[in-house]
């Protein structure tokens, strides 16, 4: 009995210790555990070091307007004006080739050489002309002699008229005899000189068993300067005259063949501004004029095709390349226009950031319109003065995603 009442003030005891409240954190670790406060939905707050960074450009939004344009896509083709294809002169065989095909080249550039017999047959051409010359230049010597001792005869009576007729009528026909073989000799070195482009006279050093002495071969220059697009021949190839060998272009002016709808030709007439964008460079704008209207519409598509010629390519646009252009046909269309780039597609609608504070953007749906090229209507949504990111809003909507699915 009386170990029972000593048993029950222990378990007691006991009881009392396992029921005690654990000892309290500290307070530095209570900071820790408490959750951050929920972000308000659809705002990006970056912090000072973040907004001083060039990601992000603001623009205020103004009351405008932009020309009126016709959109259509178009195909880049090489400018006619600006393009050459370089044939051969003679016929002969190419034995040297000294461009190859994405060469750029100068005017007057020697692309190829060509061994031609026009070249040795010229050459006595003009040997026999100048020999010719010499011979007629010593008759037409002669007959003025001739005509002289005629003449003092006849004052001494000691000849006729007829003799003194006769010399001066041989003096005569030796003066258009030398008069012709000049021109002849001319005629030879011009083709030479300027056909063939070679010296029309024989080297000294030259070895008759030489056929490919540098200077008995043919120049192929080419006529502009520009990029070699084709090469049609290899070395060996025998070749025609008149025949086409290469095709040099200068890349930096092209020109596009846009085709429209009839319903679209009235509002565009010759000389006016275009603006041409390619999928490949987004945000790059390229200017153009149109030069022709085509005459005639296509029986099949209903389009007349329009010619713009595109100055200052420079290498980013190639030949036969697509592109979007905009025609301006003059006329103004009031209202707000913002950068393409500005525009983000949030939660499945457009929407664009409007900076409400420093390093604040707030995201706010619009109704977009017509598209500009690079700049697009905007019909609801913002008001003259808001301030709108109009680079890195891309990147804010990527903080935004972020910060929804913590």
């Amino acid at each position: 009995m009386k170990q029972t009442i000593l048993l029950i003030p222990l378990l007691l005891a006991l009881a009392a210790c396992g029921s005690a409240p654990a000892p309290a954190p500290p307070a530095a670790a209570q900071a820790e555990s408490k959750p951050e406060p929920a972000s308000e939905p659809g705002v990006v707050t970056l912090d000072e070091k973040m907004n001083g960074r060039e990601w992000i450009a603001v623009e205020s939004v103004k009351q405008g307007g932009e020309v009126e344009s016709v959109r259509a896509t178009g195909r880049l083709t090489t400018h006619e004006d600006s393009t050459w294809k370089v044939g051969s002169i003679t016929d002969g065989r190419i034995v040297r080739v000294l461009a190859k095909l994405g060469d750029r080249v100068t005017t007057g550039q020697i692309l190829l050489k060509l061994h031609s017999h026009d070249v040795h047959e010229a050459r006595a051409d003009h040997a026999r002309a100048k020999g010719e010359r010499h011979r007629s230049q010593a008759a037409l010597a002669l007959a003025l002699r001739m005509r002289d001792r005629a003449r003092r005869l006849f004052e001494l009576k000691a000849g006729s008229l007829e003799q003194v007729e006769r010399a001066e009528t041989e003096l005569l026909a030796a003066q258009a005899a030398v008069q012709s073989a000049e021109v002849e000799v001319r005629r030879t070195e011009i083709h030479l000189i300027e056909g063939l482009q070679v010296d029309p006279n024989e080297p000294e050093d030259h070895k008759p068993d030489d056929l490919l002495h540098d200077e008995d071969l043919v120049p192929i220059k080419s006529p502009g300067a520009g990029t070699v697009l084709r090469r049609l021949i290899a070395e060996g190839s025998v070749v025609s005259a008149g025949q086409e060998l290469m095709v040099v272009s200068d890349l930096g002016r092209l020109r596009l063949i846009a085709s429209l709808g009839e319903q679209d030709l009235p509002a565009i007439r010759s000389g006016a501004a275009a603006r041409i964008e390619l999928a490949a460079l987004p945000g790059r704008i390229f200017s153009g004029k149109v030069d022709r209207i085509g005459e005639e519409m296509d029986p099949q598509t209903r389009t007349a095709e329009v010619w713009i010629t595109i100055a200052a390519a420079g290498q980013a646009l190639k030949p036969e390349g697509y592109a979007n252009v905009e025609i301006l046909t003059g006329a103004m269309r009031p209202g707000i226009f913002i950068p393409s780039e500005a525009v983000q597609d949030v939660g499945g609608s457009p929407a664009v950031f409007v900076q409400t504070g420093p390093g604040r953007f707030t995201v706010r749906p619009i109704s977009p319109g017509e598209r500009f090229l690079d700049r697009v209507e905007i019909r609801q949504g913002l008001a003259a003065g808001d301030l709108i990111v109009v680079k890195g809003s891309f990147l804010l909507k990527s903080q935004l995603l972020k910060s929804t699915l913590e």
